[in-house]
């Protein structure tokens, strides 16, 4: 702990020489706990003052999180999905379109806000039924098979 506190205080003062000044109220660690062996207890210190620990944080549209754990980026993933069919409902909902067009249109623009950095996740059976559901629920809603009912058809 003390060498990434030296290496912060490096950080800081070699910015400050260049004229950039390091908001310490920002400023957040991440500390990924993979193992018990490297456990140390304490703060880490910033010319003095302590630097505010996170057990989550957003990087490259990601959510990496201290116990490396990806549930709530695939929730944030689902989401992401989700807001991106609401910005397509129209056409998608619309039945004068084609299933194969509107299949077409969800392989290209909402299933990759959906697996966008997939290929980092270290998934169990949890996550793959999370995004399979959210799948279903979006083709289902495409093909008109919803389980609310509005009115006529």
């Amino acid at each position: 702990m003390k060498d990434v506190e030296e290496k912060l205080e490096l950080w800081r003062q070699t910015l400050e020489s260049t004229g950039f000044k390091l908001s310490r109220t920002k400023t957040e660690y991440l500390k990924c706990d993979f193992s018990e062996s490297w456990a140390v207890e304490g703060d880490m210190l910033l010319n003095g003052q302590s630097v505010l620990r996170k057990y989550s944080f957003r990087y490259l549209g990601s959510m990496l999180q201290s116990d490396g754990g990806i549930e709530e980026d695939i929730s944030h993933r689902a989401k992401s999905a989700w807001g991106k069919w609401r910005l397509a409902s129209g056409f998608l909902s619309d039945r004068k379109v084609p299933l194969k067009l509107k299949g077409n249109f969800y392989k290209s623009a909402i299933r990759p806000s959906m697996l966008y950095s997939a290929e980092c996740w270290a998934m169990n059976n949890r996550d793959t039924l999370k995004l399979q559901s959210t799948e279903m629920r979006m083709l289902r809603w495409a093909c008109g098979h919803t389980r609310l009912f509005w009115g006529k058809n």
